[in-house]
């Protein structure tokens, strides 16, 4: 007796424990399940707290109200085994749950009834094996019959238990011996009640195991969350690691991108104030190259045209410095002739290149592309960079680096444009990441590790794509594949911020400029003196009026004054060009098309929009006399003709 009454309080004691662990567990969402482990616990510490009572207890009318509350308690505690399996094994409740638990409660309830299950009253049983006495209720035929239903949820639980044990689940093998050993025990309790053998009852010494093999489940899993919540904690401290320093690259680099914005604006703004003095350098070398070629020797003709060919070379260098230094004003972009353009970036990188490599040009003609002069440039002048950092310094001391480009037909209506160096060449782990925005391999204040981000963003917009083929110590192949343009579209010049045509070649023999009508009539506007009078000079076979500002200009056109052409200066202080235009367009719309527009550059997103706009009637400075002649000649033709037309109509 006194084994039973200590297996009793230690299944109370262990139940009730259980419980309140589990109760404080289950307020966790993760862990919200462990209601069901808590009340089979609490069952399980009832079932204790009731054996323990009996034990105790001798009048007869109490002893059997114990006995069928334990037996209610007990049918209550094996119908929420089904439930609580199928949580632990991850499968739906199914109807076989739910009747196999209504069973077991049914028998429960019937322990109620007199004479059914329980006969009274209870008498002594000795156990010679154990040499002890035990007191038992006499269980009629029908008890016999459906006290064995209470194991029917306890065995769908344990065939449950055991199919998951041999799908490897570690956890559902504990179940399963904890379950048999609860299913032997309540088939002794009935055996002993029936009277079959004499014996003891045990079911609390199974309650034990079972209670103790769930916790210790339980706990294990509570030791797996810890040690995964370890490792994402160690984890995240690593990412936040990562992470903080990608903000300081990102925090860099977009320092850097400003400063190189600021950069190509101070660019735009140096770009526009040279050629305003280039203009009249140039045109008037122009000039006085023409006289001296009729007129004077020719030592001094050489020496003008050297002086031209050199602020020839000025225009041409501020021209592609502008052209690259700031993005599109609309981003739209045109085709483009792939020779031209590698031709632009050898250009514009050859200061940067020469000291550390030769570049070899090997091009052929091949169609166009659908992609801006500007945005093929900006993707060449950043391999071109890419390949000179890949040159060892020893190469370059050795004068050994050598980089090529080359450009060649490809597959399927293509066109490939290949950079190779024999630098350093890359490992799969930079090759990997090369195009990855911020990535760069430079140290600190080397590189944004932008440019070939950017570069692969411009040629996925235009359809292209881009290879590479690197090995370290072999040097590096970065191979672009573009589509051939449409071939019905022509290669324009790019409408966008600040573009400059490329440099037109001087004839070492200068022609007779082609004269406009002798009735043209022009109104030069520009802010710049010297702009304007050398202009005037340019156009001194028309008949030429100056005007210093956009106001001079409205007040030439409000006293009366009739001109063919206006040529007009965008960039003026006080009121641009632009706003002139617009103004002149509301008090007299029909000189719409009489104006010609100047400019060094545009550096302002509106005037930027206005050139891209109008290209066929923008010159660009510094000015070509010829251009300029013929261009206000075939504006004031044009004229003529309208005007001529209306008449006869």
């Amino acid at each position: 007796m006194v084994i039973a009454a200590a297996l009793a309080y230690a299944n109370f004691s262990l139940g009730l424990f259980a419980t309140l662990c589990a109760v404080v567990l289950a307020r966790s969402p993760r862990w919200r399940h462990l209601r069901g482990f808590a009340y089979l616990a609490v069952t399980s510490a009832a079932y204790g707290l009731l054996d323990s009572f009996i034990l105790r207890t001798t009048e007869p009318h109490r002893l059997t109200t114990l006995m069928q509350l334990s037996a209610l308690v007990g049918s209550f505690h094996a119908a929420g085994w089904p439930f609580w399996s199928q949580w632990i094994v991850r499968r739906k409740a199914t109807r076989l749950d739910a009747v196999a638990a209504a069973a077991s409660i049914a028998v429960g309830v019937c322990a109620w009834i007199p004479g059914l299950l329980l006969s009274r009253p209870a008498h002594p049983v000795e156990v010679p094996w154990a040499g002890v006495t035990t007191r038992v209720l006499s269980m009629p035929l029908m008890g016999r019959i459906l006290f064995p239903v209470v194991l029917f949820p306890i065995a769908v639980a344990f065939a449950r238990f055991v199919l998951a044990a041999r799908q490897g689940n570690r956890g559902a093998r504990r179940y399963a011996i904890g379950l048999g050993v609860l299913s032997l025990a309540i088939l002794n309790e009935i055996l002993v009640a029936s009277g079959v053998y004499p014996g003891v009852y045990v079911v609390d010494a199974a309650f034990i195991v079972v209670i103790a093999g769930c916790a210790y489940d339980i706990i294990e899993h509570i030791a797996s969350d810890a040690r995964k919540l370890e490792e994402l904690s160690a984890n995240l401290g690593r990412m936040v690691g990562e992470r903080t320093n990608e903000l300081s690259r990102v925090q860099h680099a977009l320092v850097e991108t400003e400063r190189l914005a600021a950069m190509g604006q101070l660019a735009a703004t140096i770009g526009h104030e040279v050629n305003n003095p280039l203009s009249y350098v140039i045109g008037n070398l122009q000039y006085a190259r023409e006289e001296v070629f009729y007129n004077g020797s020719p030592d001094l003709n050489d020496a003008l045209r050297e002086a031209l060919d050199g602020a020839e070379r000025i225009r041409s260098i501020v021209s592609d410095l502008r052209g690259y230094s700031l993005p599109s004003a609309n981003g739209v972009d045109d085709v483009c002739n792939v020779g031209t353009v590698m031709d632009d970036a050898v250009r514009l990188t050859r200061g940067a290149i020469r000291h550390r490599a030769i570049v070899d040009v090997e091009k052929i003609d091949v169609p166009n592309v659908p992609l801006g002069r500007q945005r093929f440039a900006q993707v060449l002048v950043n391999l071109l960079v890419n390949a000179s950092h890949a040159i060892s310094d020893e190469r370059a001391s050795q004068g050994t680096g050598r980089i090529v480009v080359r450009s060649r037909r490809g597959t399927n209506k293509t066109v490939v444009v290949e950079v190779e160096d024999n630098g350093s060449g890359m490992s799969e782990t930079t090759r990997a990441r090369m195009f990855e925005a911020f990535f760069t391999t430079k140290q600190v204040g080397g590189g944004t590790g932008l440019g070939l981000f950017v570069a692969r963003s411009i040629l996925d917009a235009c359809g292209g794509s881009v290879e590479v083929d690197s090995e370290l110590g072999r040097g590096t192949l970065v191979r672009i594949v573009l589509p051939m343009a449409v071939e019905h579209r022509r290669p324009t010049p790019f409408p966008g911020l600040l573009h400059l045509p490329l440099r037109s070649s001087i004839a070492p023999v200068p022609d007779e400029p082609a004269p406009a009508s002798p009735r043209t009539t022009v109104l030069v506007v520009d802010d710049d003196a010297r702009v304007r009078s050398t202009m005037g000079r340019m156009l001194s076979h028309c008949r030429v009026s100056l005007a210093d500002s956009a106001s001079a200009c409205i007040s030439m056109l409000d006293a009366g004054g009739a001109y063919d052409v206006i040529l007009c200066d965008l960039m003026m202080p006080g009121r641009s060009g632009v706003e002139l235009y617009e103004e002149i367009l509301e008090r007299r719309p029909e000189l719409e098309d009489h104006f010609i527009f100047v400019t060094g550059g545009a550096t302002t997103r509106r005037t930027a929009s206005f050139v891209a706009s109008n290209q066929n009637r923008t010159l660009y400075k510094p000015l070509d006399a010829k251009a300029l002649s013929a261009k206000v000649e075939e504006v004031a033709s044009a004229l003529r003709i309208r005007d001529e037309g209306a008449a006869r109509h």
